[in-house]
């Protein structure tokens, strides 16, 4: 039997999708030392107006966590994120645990250094410190319903798991063994003062330098520790995509179908950018809900350059209205 949905039924469960398939989130980090350009960066984020805001550590040696406070609140709309606690740290090796707790308001959740929270379509685990530890209590975020049923899995800390900066890492095994077994998406991490991008990688190898990449090709790694601190040398492995020595941001939009990740300097100037690839159609792990009884200086090598909770309900959708539904999430996504 054929169901009938009136109009406003189905425009209501176009509208929740729209409103939940994207994320418009920044990441960077480092930011101690210099206040100044610590300001700079934050006000040049505030002018692309994110959802989220996620910090890999060190964060005001060298200044103080009042002034570190009113860098954050000079801008109206960074301000509300932070009174929502929507913009979150990882801690560094900069400041102590305390320190960070007694921030208010609170720029963790649940009053903890290590922890995770979904934001739209995207699962989120804060490792702390140092990937290299906490390895079961990280296989328990992942493995939760809220990771599975997320289009994207980002983590963030502050020690990198590959990086050619001055502190340098080449690989963290049971970190990244978790990494390719629950398909995270991005790391981010900080610590030495550059930006770095992998390839994508499974395993401890490259399995793709074809952009755009597909979701499952593995996990890519981030250094993003240009926020302030002193600017360190970079060199080059064999992971790595794109890689500077200077202050910047990332800008990250999650799409339904795509991540696309915008490295920016100061002056908005573009470093490094790539996208993610996912097909519309492939629900990650879906929540199932039954259905209604009756009638949802740059150097690279670049060669080539969510999930709705309503699985049922828009499997009843038809096709047109489906299609609807998916110009509304890209206009939502070039608005953001």
């Amino acid at each position: 039997m054929r169901r009938i949905f009136p109009a406003f039924f189905t425009i209501a469960i176009i509208t929740l999708c729209a409103d939940t398939w994207a994320l418009h989130f920044i990441g960077y980090g480092d930011t101690r030392s210099s206040a100044t350009t610590h300001q700079q960066i934050v006000d040049a984020f505030a002018k692309v107006n994110p959802e989220l805001v996620v910090h890999s550590g060190d964060l005001w040696d060298g200044y103080s966590a009042s002034q570190f406070k009113s860098i954050l609140t000079k801008n109206s709309n960074i301000a509300a994120l932070l009174n929502a606690n929507k913009f979150l740290v990882a801690r560094g090796n900069h400041e102590d645990e305390s320190a960070v707790l007694a921030f208010s308001p609170s720029i963790v959740r649940d009053h903890s250094i290590r922890y995770s929270f979904t934001e739209g379509n995207t699962y989120f685990v804060c490792i702390g410190y140092d990937p290299s530890q906490n390895t079961a209590w990280l296989e328990q975020q992942l493995s939760s319903t809220a990771s599975r049923n997320a289009r994207w899995r980002v983590i963030y800390g502050h020690v990198p798991v590959y990086s050619s900066g001055e502190h340098g890492a080449s690989g963290v095994t049971a970190f990244e063994a978790l990494c390719d077994k629950y398909k995270v998406t991005l790391y981010i991490s900080g610590h030495d003062h550059i930006y770095e991008r992998t390839w994508p990688i499974v395993e401890k190898k490259v399995t793709t330098k074809t952009a755009p990449f597909a979701s499952t090709a593995g996990t890519i790694y981030i250094v993003t520790g240009g926020g302030g601190a002193p600017l360190y040398d970079v060199g080059s492995n064999w992971w790595t995509a794109t890689k500077i020595s200077t202050n910047h941001w990332c800008d990250i939009d999650a799409a339904d179908d795509h991540l696309t990740l915008t490295a920016k300097k100061i002056d908005g100037s573009v470093i490094d950018q790539f996208t993610i690839k996912t097909p519309t159609t492939e629900i990650v792990n879906p929540i199932q809900t039954p259905a209604p009884a009756t009638g949802d200086s740059l150097d690279t090598d670049e060669t080539n350059q969510g999930n709705c909770g309503t699985g049922a309900l828009l499997a009843l959708i038809p096709p047109l209205t489906i299609s609807t539904a998916g110009a509304l999430r890209r206009k939502k996504s070039k608005k953001s």
